[in-house]
């Protein structure tokens, strides 16, 4: 399952031009070059934030972070693994206090 968050701040900081907030999004005025961690919405207009326990694949979907990785973090262009021997119990972890040993399976 992909999860999108649409945050404005995100390209404010990265420099892009905003034109007008509205609920969480921000339009832009210029082409649309969102920052790592996130991708274009798909009117082209908007830079949604990859979610905590998901990462940007090839600018264009967030995608889950496989079992065994984790994500603490929006904005994300890679999960980080579980300490071995540990894995998860799904994918889309989001903290590394979901990285269990494999007699917690």
């Amino acid at each position: 399952m992909f999860r999108l968050l649409v945050v404005a701040l995100v390209c404010l900081l990265q420099g892009c031009h905003a034109q007008d907030f509205s609920a969480g999004e921000m339009e832009l005025t210029n082409s649309v070059n969102c920052p790592g961690g996130t991708i274009v919405d798909p009117t082209n207009q908007y830079c949604l934030v990859c979610a905590k326990g998901t990462y940007e694949l090839n600018t264009a979907t967030c995608v889950d972070c496989d079992f065994g990785f984790y994500n603490p973090n929006e904005m994300a262009t890679e999960c980080l693994p579980c300490p071995a021997p540990l894995s998860t119990w799904s994918s889309g972890a989001e903290s590394i206090d979901e990285c269990v040993g494999k007699d917690e399976f």
